[in-house]
């Protein structure tokens, strides 16, 4: 993948914006930093220069959809596996914030991401709570609830959940 974007020099404009999408998504595993920075030129393509952008051939709702993978799914580390919603949260720098809200088990859960904690909540109504684990740190979200996590230390396979309970550092409100 390093070695795609040399060789799409000079080619549609169109395929460079996804190659920078598809190459920042595969970054944001191994070093965030360049991710951010490839994320916004690819983001900048069409903005930049309109008269050459791909709007108009309908690829850049491509380069949208991928934009919005790598930060709902990579920088918020977002799994759902074995039953359980897991985080494992590292914003790049030069991304102070990413609000999101997903839709998990039939339930609207709101993720407000920083770079030293989490605010997750549930919206309010009769679903079951759902496991969550966060680097490693799991608790129940109960419907209506929000749950404080401090994101200390480096990020740790996640385990299974405790029921009913939350992460030490933790505060439901």
């Amino acid at each position: 993948m390093t070695r795609l974007l040399p060789a799409l020099k000079g080619q549609d404009s169109s395929l460079i914006q996804l190659s920078r999408v598809a190459h920042a998504w595969v970054l944001a595993r191994t070093d965030r930093g360049r991710s951010f920075e490839m994320l916004l030129t690819a983001l900048g393509t069409d903005l930049a220069d309109p008269e050459h952008s791909s709007t108009r051939n309908g690829i850049h709702l491509g380069a949208t959809a991928g934009t919005l993978d790598i930060l709902q799914r990579c920088y918020t580390g977002l799994e759902a596996r074995g039953d359980v919603l897991r985080l494992n949260l590292l914003l790049p720098e030069g991304l102070d914030r990413l609000d999101c809200v997903i839709r998990y088990r039939n339930q609207l859960i709101s993720l407000h991401v920083y770079h030293e904690r989490l605010r997750i909540s549930a919206a309010p109504g009769s679903g079951q709570p759902v496991p969550v684990a966060v680097r490693g740190r799991s608790f129940m979200l109960c419907p209506g609830t929000i749950v404080a996590v401090a994101l200390h230390g480096r990020a740790e396979p996640a385990s299974r959940p405790d029921q009913g309970s939350a992460p030490p550092d933790a505060a439901e409100s």
